[in-house]
């Protein structure tokens, strides 16, 4: 703006816009919100495998407490029947190499009961770092392990839970609709943008005014390189859902195989061999006291049945962490 004297003011306002006239806010609108649903999606996984993280340190500190009173039976029994054994004047070989035998098998149940204490600590130092306390924080355990078998979804359910709800997969889905909005974008781009422009002005007392529309040159760009980058981006995550769906479905029928295996194992154990093994005890003990059996032979029997609790709760274990997985990959619970 200028002024002389005896002359009005002189000034002027010039005004421009750009137009996208090809829908191009559009669909980066689109493509943003693929890109934060992509984020959220991988966020949601990474909350899952948490979960899962945790539900398994949970098992293994419960199992482990189970594991050292069960060792310490072991180590309580095979005690007894070294003093037992040791009480005896005058031994035999066959009688020494029975109470070396004896004496070999406290020494391990004393590594067993020590490794077990050990596996405990080590469980419980997992599950204070995954939930974010203090390495020396005290806990308290809640709860039990599942023992009872459940009912597993079809093959074909587990094939569609995992396809509607793994985070990964449903990642990368987004991820594919991301690279199918950003090749129509390219392909948008390459109509120009219209720029719309006016102006005021006073000069000497006079009003002008006008306005223009212009747009770049040369008017169509093809972008062909920058197409074809966005094309082959396209391709490639078109792809890898593809491989990864085939794989999320395989681990998924892998998971669910597991749980059945598992629970055959548990089911065994829980029919079969546990009461079988304290039926075999109470029938020992009865031949004990009629003296049809030997003390050694009894608690033989005994160590038996603590041999099979053992593989019980690996049962339990096994079965528990299989249900967990199974869980993780199909993307939730069932």
């Amino acid at each position: 703006m200028t002024t002389q004297r005896g002359v009005g003011s002189n000034y002027g306002v010039f005004l421009s816009q750009e137009f996208e006239i090809a829908g191009q806010r559009t669909i980066r609108t689109h493509l943003a919100s693929q890109d934060v649903a992509k984020a959220a999606a991988e966020l949601a996984g990474a909350r899952l495998d948490l979960a899962a993280q945790v539900k398994t340190a949970f098992v293994d500190a419960l199992v482990s407490f189970d594991r050292i009173d069960t060792g310490r039976e072991g180590l309580e029994a095979t005690t007894k029947l070294c003093t037992h054994l040791a009480a005896r004047k005058l031994l035999s070989d066959a009688q020494r190499m029975e109470l070396n035998n004896a004496q070999i098998q406290e020494s391990r149940a004393r590594r067993d009961v020590a490794s077990t204490e050990q596996m405990r600590d080590t469980a419980l130092t997992t599950l204070r770092r995954l939930v974010g306390l203090p390495p020396v924080q005290d806990l308290e355990l809640i709860g039990v392990p599942t023992t009872t078998v459940r009912s597993l979804p079809s093959e074909t359910e587990v094939i569609e839970r995992t396809s509607l709800h793994r985070a990964d997969v449903t990642a990368q889905r987004h991820a594919l609709d991301g690279a199918d909005a950003q090749v129509a974008l390219t392909r948008r781009e390459a109509i120009p943008n219209v720029t719309i422009s006016g102006n005021l002005s006073q000069f000497e007392g006079a009003t002008l005014a006008g306005g223009d529309i212009g747009f770049q040159l040369p008017v169509f760009q093809r972008k062909t390189a920058d197409l074809n980058e966005a094309v082959a981006e396209r391709e490639a995550a078109r792809l890898q859902l593809q491989s990864l769906e085939r794989i999320a479905q395989q681990e998924a029928l892998d998971a669910r195989r597991t749980c059945e295996v598992a629970a055959v194992d548990l089911r065994a154990f829980q029919e079969t061999v546990v009461p079988k093994s304290q039926e075999n005890l109470q029938l020992q003990r009865r031949l004990y006291d009629r003296g049809q059996a030997t003390y050694a032979e009894l608690m033989g029997t005994e160590l038996e049945l603590l041999a099979a609790r053992r593989e019980y709760l690996d049962a339990v274990q096994a079965y528990n962490e299989a249900l967990i997985e199974l869980e993780r990959v199909i993307g939730g619970p069932w």
